[in-house]
């Protein structure tokens, strides 16, 4: 599970503003390995859940999670990354 946090101005972000959260795991070959859909938990906090078959499956090494997210105020979605190892 990845905690996805967002806010404006410091503030969180109300999940009825929110229109889509969205993430992309890519694996260490850089391959697109799967897309889902954040879980919101409350305003401001939100969920990238991950099973355990979708990780074992990864090939051992620096993978990416990006998380793109559009809210019903803004034109522009905002696009963030991180990179997580699996061994």
């Amino acid at each position: 599970v990845y905690d996805i946090f967002v806010t404006f101005k410091e503030m969180p972000y109300p999940v009825d503003d929110i229109d889509m959260v969205k993430y992309l795991v890519y694996g260490a070959t850089g391959e697109l390995e799967h897309v889902g859909y954040g879980e919101p938990v409350e305003d401001g906090y939100w969920q990238a859940v991950l099973s355990a078959e979708l990780t074992g499956d990864l090939q051992a090494g620096s993978n990416k999670l990006a998380v793109i997210v559009v809210s019903r105020r803004a034109v522009v979605p905002v696009t963030e990354t991180m990179l997580f190892v699996t061994q």
